[in-house]
Formats: structure tokens, C-alpha cells, sequence
């Protein structure tokens, strides 16, 4: 009897996957290790309610900063060795997997991230700017902020909190964007710009679109999950006011501000959910790139 090819990137990658199972296992803690390393000064930050000399208010903050140097160079230039090794899965030639590569993938991995800024900067100067008036402008005037906002549409506060929550919804769809864009090519050898343009055009045009999808709604549940966790930890604390509910729950969110219990939910949630199926994602990303002439 004739064995059924996979005929989609989900199903070549879990195909795959179940092939290479203990391999499996190894790639997820070792792409684990390195996501605990580069967040490890916001974790410090978050256990010991202190971060060097920094003011209470500013510790999340600043220790979030702190962790994107270390994901620049331990997550992103890693992606190579992920990607020659998943590459391997599907019998295609992909980045060399020694560390010894290491310097060559930094600075790929750098050009690439210089590609992508301009889709994600936008995004990172609105939060900078709520922030700022937050904290350093003071409450009254960034409520004032948000009025002013509303009326220039004819509106009052409530058409202001609509207009910036419509506003990040916009810039988060356009990093989204850029990201799927430019980010999953590191699947492919050196990932040149050359092979980058051949790869793409070989693509069809929804052929990536659909794997991107298909693994948001595979993450969808447990962020569903973490948010309704959060949102009913922060339910008890709302006051039935819009303007004071928003100080409050801007605060939360800039301070991590939420029960133990609550954290230690989400992280079972995470772990349950979300953990097993990370490489999993990334190799039907990989499955979508090097079969791309396969049906989505």
C-alpha cells in the first residue's frame, strides 16, 4: 500500500517532528535555556523587587531594556543553528549548525534585524510615548493626554482610549507584518539577500501567510488563557470608572503588577500549551519555505 505524502507545511512538519522526536525534546530545552538567559534580568527584576540602583517605578522597565542586548545575541543569531537543524528534517541544506558559525550568524542575523526595524520602531515609539506621559508627565496631564486625543475627533476621553487602543492595534498588525515578512528566511542557507529574493518569489503568495496563521491559532488558547487570567486578577481592582480604571490597569501592566498565584497559573498555562508546540511552529515555517511548491 502506498504511504500518503503530507500534502501542507503542518503536515510535513509534524511528520517531521514525530520522526525526530528526541531531537525534538533537545532543540525545545535548548530553545528554552536560551529564552530564560536573555529574560533573565526582568525575571531578577520581578523576584527581588530591585534592579540595581534603578527607582521602584522604572524596574520593569529598565530591566526589560536590559533583556533585549542579551536576545540579540543569544536568541536571534541562534536562529541560524535552529534553522540548519530543522532544515535537516526535510532532507534540504540549510545554515550550518556548528557554533562555530556563530560570528557569521550575529551579523546575518543583525542585517536582518536592521530590515525589520522600520515595521517595529513605530510600535516601540507609542509605547515609549504612553510610557513617558505616564510617568514623567504625571497622571492628571495624561488624562488630559487622552481627552485632547478624543477631541479631535469631536469625542470626549472614551473616543480617546478607542482612538490609542485602535492605534496599537494598527502598529502591532504592521510589526506582525514585517515580521512574518522578513524573519522566517533564516531557515534557509546563509540566508543571503540574493537566495532571500529567490526563495521569495518561488513562494506562493499565501503560501507563508497561511502557516503564520495556522500557528497563531495554534498559540491562540494559551494566550487567550494568560489574558483572561490577567484580566480577572485585574477585575477586582477597577473602580467602574474609565479614567481611573486606565491609570490603573496602564500601572499594571508597566509594573507586572499581579498576584504570585496568578503568574504561577499563567506559566502552567504556558508550559501546557504553548511550550510543546514552539518548535513545532518554527518547522512548519520551515516546511512552508524549503516545499514551498506544496499546497498550503
Amino acid at each position: 500500500m502506498r504511504k500518503t505524502q503530507p500534502t501542507s507545511p503542518h503536515a510535513y512538519a509534524f511528520a517531521a517532528s514525530r520522526q525526530h522526536f528526541m531531537q525534538y525534546l533537545l532543540i525545545t530545552l535548548e530553545q528554552l535555556l536560551l529564552r530564560i538567559i536573555s529574560t533573565a534580568p526582568l525575571i531578577y527584576a520581578l523576584v527581588t523587587k530591585r534592579f540595581f540602583n534603578v527607582p521602584q517605578d522604572h524596574i520593569p522597565a529598565v530591566a526589560l531594556l536590559c533583556c533585549i542586548p542579551l536576545w540579540i545575541v543569544l536568541v536571534l543569531p541562534l536562529r541560524y543553528r535552529l534553522g540548519g537543524q530543522l532544515a535537516a528534517w526535510f532532507g534540504e541544506r540549510g545554515p550550518e549548525t556548528s557554533l562555530h558559525h556563530y560570528s557569521s550568524w550575529l551579523a546575518q542575523s543583525l542585517l536582518r534585524l536592521a530590515k525589520v526595524l522600520p515595521f517595529i520602531l513605530p510600535l516601540i515609539a507609542y509605547l515609549g510615548v504612553i510610557y513617558y506621559n505616564f510617568y514623567f508627565v504625571g497622571f492628571n496631564s495624561f488624562l488630559m493626554l487622552i481627552e485632547s486625543i478624543g477631541k479631535l475627533l469631536g469625542g470626549d476621553f472614551l473616543v480617546g482610549v478607542i482612538i490609542l487602543i485602535f492605534l496599537l492595534i494598527l502598529l502591532l498588525v504592521l510589526a506582525f507584518y514585517g515580521w512574518r515578512t522578513l524573519m522566517p528566511f533564516f531557515y534557509m542557507e546563509e540566508a543571503s539577500v540574493k537566495l532571500d529574493s529567490r526563495r521569495r518569489r518561488q513562494l506562493k503568495p499565501t503560501s507563508l501567510g497561511k502557516t503564520t496563521f495556522y500557528n497563531f491559532l495554534i498559540v491562540f488558547p494559551s494566550l487567550a488563557a494568560s489574558l483572561v487570567l490577567l484580566g480577572l486578577s485585574m477585575s477586582s481592582r477597577l473602580s467602574g470608572s474609565l479614567m481611573f480604571d486606565s491609570v490603573i490597569i496602564i500601572s499594571a501592566l508597566t509594573q507586572f503588577d499581579f498576584p504570585l498565584p496568578v503568574l504561577l497559573q499563567i506559566l502552567v498555562v504556558l508550559t501546557v500549551l504553548y511550550l510543546p508546540f514552539v518548535i513545532y511552529r518554527k518547522a512548519s515555517l520551515c516546511a512552508s519555505i524549503h516545499h514551498c511548491d506544496s499546497p498550503s
